[in-house]
């Protein structure tokens, strides 16, 4: 969805702007985009996209290591509900991140 997409962005660009994840401010602005996101989960698939935008998010703001751990769940939650597609696609962005 475009709104939550901008909402996503958002939340990234703040958080750089506040230096990253090392800024109390950045961690409670990232805590309540994904209680804000967290609000709208009715589904599986809704909960697997959180987990997803979550590691992008951790990706985009230079969190490595936070990046590779969301990642490595929203793989393992896409094997768990079968799909393969999705976890064969972050495994691709895993190995982007672990090779960068």
């Amino acid at each position: 969805n475009r709104l939550e997409e901008m909402f996503k962005n958002g939340a990234i660009e703040e958080v750089k702007e506040l230096g990253g994840f090392e800024s109390d401010e950045a961690k409670e602005v990232f805590g309540k985009w994904i209680d804000q996101e967290q609000g709208k989960v009715k589904t599986n698939d809704d909960a697997f996209e959180l987990n997803v935008s979550i590691a992008e998010v951790y990706e985009k703001v230079g969190e490595k290591e936070s990046a590779i751990e969301a990642y490595y769940d929203a793989i393992d939650q896409a094997v768990n509900e079968g799909k393969e597609d999705r976890a064969a696609e972050l495994r691709v962005r895993l190995e982007n991140i672990r090779n960068s």
